[in-house]
């Protein structure tokens, strides 16, 4: 639109104006000749003279009605490069309003030949500030404007869209520079992170992210100096990790197998007639998640099959994560037909998942989750999952760590204990359908 000086009145006037079809000609359009612009050139005369405000401006507004559609048919040359042809017309607009007011009596005779290198100045200074996010060679973006003119030519001759081949014939090019100036439109107007790419899905959740390994280096640092400061200072501590057997690093702990508990999962899943079987990690963050995918792993090579990453799909221990990953798997061309999420708040994203896709659990899909949290019995169907008995694990460490409380001198303290999660079948695991 015109700057705000000009008032209400003046964009109407704008708006009821022709739409004028976008030309390639260099002819500027509507340009007032004769009696027309004399009066024109009269206005601006009397605009220059005029000392009332009120009375510039609504002379100024005149002039800049008469020359709208000069500025709409400049604004058409540059149509195609990127950049939508109304913003290339307000762009227009713009400067024709600065051509009006800095014109004066003296520095033109022709308005038009001082009213046109200040419009078309305007659109190049967008082009050059703001159209380019990564700025090609000057050779490519010129292409791109005698690619856009060529294929305008081409469908008015023939009726149809021109191939890279006559492309390059009109405009003295090779194929691939042909290729190379219409992959440069990225530059100008990249592809949006939220853009569709199937069922539930945008670009973004498919490129990189930030690397859990990173926080985990973190995480292990400090708690690395947390143990080497307790035990500097002789402050008993028991850990409780997940870890296949005992680590035996000389700091006490109680151990949980949760290797063992997920290949005792996938095996109930396999021996169901389940072959494609899809898992979704926890955060890699966490000790436990690599434990759990290992237990996966192992259970399908020791039953001979294989293992299809495209089934595998990374996240954190949310719901949310294990919704987004199994819309991604059952967005397959083969989807699998029972998913492992690492823990029950995972597997309850899968089932919201497979509800919201018209997915019947269990007959068309197994479910299994991992951890046996309150609403694994509470969902429909409930859970299959691995059951950690947390009471009994936390009675030991605290039996562990009184022990070492009351311990004297090099006295023999409590070994190390391990303990493995039972598997708890539910209804929402089931026989695959052949």
């Amino acid at each position: 639109m015109p700057p705000d000086d000009l008032d209400t009145s003046m964009r109407s006037a704008t708006a009821v104006l022709p739409t004028r079809p976008v030309t390639s000609s260099p002819t500027i359009a509507a340009a007032p000749v004769g009696d027309r612009a004399q009066r024109v050139r009269e206005l601006l005369e009397d605009t220059a003279a005029c000392t009332d405000p009120v009375e510039q401006q609504r002379l100024r507004k005149s002039v800049v009605t008469e020359y709208l559609p000069v500025a709409r048919s400049l604004a058409g040359r540059y149509s195609g490069r990127g950049v939508e042809r109304a913003d290339l017309e307000q762009l227009a607009f713009l400067g024709l309003v600065k051509a009006v007011r800095r014109w004066e009596p003296g520095r033109s005779e022709d308005f038009l030949q001082f009213a046109v290198p200040t419009i078309v100045g305007e659109i190049k200074r967008y082009f050059r500030d703001h159209s380019w996010l990564v700025r090609p060679p000057r050779r490519i973006q010129e292409l791109r404007a005698a690619i856009t003119e060529a294929e305008q030519t081409h469908r008015h001759r023939d009726g149809s869209a021109p191939s890279e081949a006559e492309l390059a014939a009109a405009t003295g090019v090779t194929p691939h520079d042909i290729g190379e100036a219409r992959a440069a439109a990225a530059c100008c107007r990249p592809r949006s992170l939220d853009e569709g790419q199937g069922v539930g899905l945008a670009m973004a959740l498919g490129w990189g992210d930030e690397d859990p390994e990173l926080r985990r280096v973190e995480d292990r640092v400090t708690v690395a100096r947390l143990l080497a400061t307790l035990t500097e200072h002789k402050i008993p501590f028991v850990r409780i990790i997940s870890a296949r057997q005992d680590p035996k690093d000389g700091w006490p702990c109680v151990f949980v197998d949760d290797r063992d508990a997920a290949y005792a999962i996938t095996e109930h899943l396999i021996q169901l007639g389940h072959h494609r079987i899809g898992f979704l990690w926890g955060g890699k963050e966490h000790r436990s998640s690599p434990e759990r995918y290992q237990g996966y792993e192992d259970a399908l090579r020791e039953y001979g099959l294989p293992v299809d990453k495209k089934l595998v799909v990374e996240g954190d221990y949310s719901f949310d994560d294990g919704f987004r990953g199994a819309r991604k798997l059952l967005a397959l061309k083969e989807p699998p037909t029972a998913i492992f999420g690492s823990n029950d708040e995972i597997a309850a994203g899968v089932l919201a998942a497979a509800r919201s896709g018209g997915v019947d659990v269990p007959w068309e899909l197994s479910i299994a989750g991992f951890e046996d949290s309150p609403f694994s019995k509470q969902s429909w169907p409930a859970l299959t999952t691995a059951r950690q008995n947390t009471e009994e694990i936390g009675r030991h460490a605290a039996q562990r760590l009184i022990a070492e409380l009351e311990r004297e001198g090099d006295e023999h303290i409590i070994e190390n204990e391990g303990f493995s999660p039972d598997l708890v079948v539910r209804g929402s695991t089931a026989p695959r359908r052949l």
